[in-house]
Formats: structure tokens, C-alpha cells, sequence
């Protein structure tokens, strides 16, 4: 568990306190504290899902205790105003979480004021979409290689990078998708389906979700068949929204398809995705992403396949790059620093 504190002075005085931490009138202003703590999966197997910790305070004031102000979403199980002994079951999301207290003294005057911050790991990540989620990097006429067994696309890049980078996560998808193993991809689940369009998924959201319900998808769809527009899109989020909201929130980060080599077909990517991106942006009451894959792969990027539709190793790497940028700059992954 991390613990900083941060007094009210420390950024200079506040409005009516002077350089001491006190207000015109002479009180003392509360120090104010974070904390975070990272909970495990395992641990919560150990513990019957309850997260049991003790709630960092100083409570050596006679008298003082804790008092409770926000809670993150799930249930109390138990709680100890006098030490901070707190036994809290998770709501079913395992996206960070706050619990915010305040420390009172005998008076019922404020001591101090702490938010602390509850971050579960690994996070739930669902790979969707095609054969580019799967992994194909060529097709030759007959065959989409590499075999499943070897297929990482951009999957094991992004893996290898959140593990790297202190974010520890964990693949999702259906059994027969697993694929990347025998490349060296230690979490090969995925749920990419080579040659599926958005209608598809449409049909297929729920059961994904109840078979594995996650925290993040990331969604690239419509390489395949490719619309006049993204309404499919607006409908796989629609589905989301109601399957959330008797279950657990997702976040969804959605990218524009990338290139195609064939100059043609490109043009319909390009009015594909300008559909997208308004789409995406008109949605301001969820929580979706607008991820710029296209912006990131270039037609170069693509491999030399007669069809012209899949990323080289190198346009995977930007593709496990791009998601990774937005993963972090969404505040979708959170870590205790």
C-alpha cells in the first residue's frame, strides 16, 4: 500500500490561510491524504471476494475515528470506525475504485480528509473483432497464415507492454479463439473471427459477455464487407449499454479500421471511418473511445498479400502501440505509482 500525505499548504497558501496552514479565524486547515492499494484476484479467491484492509489514518487523537463520506460500488461487509478495519465486498467491475473518509476527533472536528484508492488486477480485456484481432498477417489465396497455433497480431506487442509497463492484465475470449501460444503469447485468448463483419458481433455480444464478463473491450470491425457506414457500430453499442446496465459498466475502445492497399476499397474505409468518428463522438453519455488505428497504420503497413486487407508484423506493432496510448489516456488502466 502506497500512502502520501499532501496538507492544504503545500501548494502555497489557500484562500484566508497564511503561510502556518491556518485560516484567518485561527483554525487549522485539515491535512489532506491519498493512498492506494493493489488487490489481487487471488486474493479476493482467498478471501471469498471480500477486499479486507485497513484503512490508513492517524488515530492516535483521543477520541478520533473515522468517518465514511463516498464509497466505490459493491458492499460493506464490516466496519471499524476506531481503526479502520474495513472488510468490503467489489462490485463487479475491477476498474480502480475510491473510498473517501474524513478523521474526526472527539468534537466531531476534522482532523484530517483521505481518499483512498482501490485498484484491482489483473484488469479484464476482451480482443474483438476479425481476422486482424485474430492475428492473420497473409493470406495466400487458400489459407490465412500464420496457423492459429502462431497467430499474435498485435495482441502479444500489447501484452507484453502493459506487463512491462506495471499493468497487469488478462486476455478474455472464447476457447476456440485462443491463439498465439506457440509464438510465445502467454495470454492467447481473443475473440477476433476471421471474415466476420459487425453483424456478427451484433448477434454474438451477449453471449461473449455472460461467457466473460470484462471491464474493457477493444473493438476493431469492418475491414469485411465494409458499410457505407458505422449504424452497426451504434447498434454494438446500444447492446452494451443494456447489457450493462443489469451487469457490470465496460468500457469500449472503438478504432477506425485501418487502410486497405487497394485504392478503391480505401475510399470506402475512409467513409467508413469519417461515419465513425461522429458516431463515437455523439455519445457522450458512455463510456466508448474513439481509438485512431487508421491514423497509425499506413497503406505501407499493410502486407504484401494479394487481398491487401491485413497488417505486417511492423503494422501490428502500431496497432499494440495505438491501443496501448489510448488504454492509458483514457484512465481506462489504473496503478498504484
Amino acid at each position: 500500500m502506497l500512502l502520501s500525505a499532501c496538507s492544504s499548504s503545500d501548494d502555497g497558501p489557500g484562500l484566508g490561510a497564511d503561510d502556518s496552514g491556518t485560516t484567518d479565524s485561527g483554525t487549522t486547515e485539515p491535512e489532506q491524504f491519498t493512498s492506494c492499494e493493489v488487490v489481487t484476484t487471488d486474493q479476493l479467491n482467498e478471501t471469498g471476494g471480500v477486499i479486507r484492509t485497513q484503512l490508513p489514518a492517524d488515530l492516535s487523537e483521543p477520541g478520533s475515528q473515522i468517518v465514511l463520506q463516498t464509497l466505490p460500488e459493491g458492499q460493506i461487509v464490516s466496519f471499524d470506525a476506531l481503526s479502520g478495519v474495513f472488510d468490503f465486498t467489489p462490485g463487479a467491475s475491477r476498474l480502480s475504485s475510491h473510498v473517501s473518509y474524513r478523521i474526526e476527533d472527539a468534537d466531531n472536528a476534522v482532523l484530517a480528509t483521505h481518499e483512498h484508492r482501490l485498484v484491482v488486477q489483473p484488469v479484464r480485456i476482451m480482443p474483438l473483432g476479425d481476422s486482424i484481432t485474430a492475428g492473420v498477417e497473409f493470406f495466400d489465396g487458400s489459407v490465412d497464415l500464420p496457423p492459429m497455433p502462431e497467430r499474435v497480431g498485435y495482441r502479444q506487442f500489447l501484452f507484453d507492454r502493459l506487463m512491462a509497463n506495471g499493468y497487469p492484465i488478462d486476455f478474455q475470449g472464447q476457447g476456440g479463439q485462443s491463439a498465439g501460444a506457440a509464438a510465445g503469447l502467454a495470454d492467447p485468448e481473443n475473440n477476433g473471427y476471421p471474415g466476420v463483419d459487425i453483424d456478427f458481433l451484433n448477434g454474438k455480444l451477449v453471449e461473449l459477455l455472460t461467457e466473460d464478463p470484462v471491464d474493457i473491450i477493444l473493438l476493431h470491425i469492418g475491414t469485411n464487407n465494409t458499410p457505407a457506414d458505422a449504424a452497426g457500430i451504434d447498434l454494438w453499442l446500444d447492446q452494451l449499454d443494456v447489457w450493462e446496465a443489469t451487469n457490470q459498466p465496460v468500457i469500449a475502445l472503438v478504432a477506425t479500421i485501418v487502410p486497405k492497399r487497394d485504392v478503391v476499397k480505401n475510399d470506402q474505409v475512409n467513409l467508413f471511418n469519417a461515419d465513425l468518428r461522429q458516431r463515437i463522438q455523439a455519445r457522450t453519455a458512455d463510456r466508448v473511445f474513439l481509438v485512431e488505428q487508421n491514423l497509425a497504420v499506413s497503406v505501407d503497413d499493410i502486407s504484401s498479400e494479394q487481398i491487401g486487407l491485413h497488417p505486417s508484423a511492423g503494422g501490428y506493432q502500431k496497432m499494440a502501440d495505438t491501443w496501448f496510448d489510448a488504454l492509458i489516456d483514457s484512465g481506462a488502466l489504473t496503478k498504484c505509482q
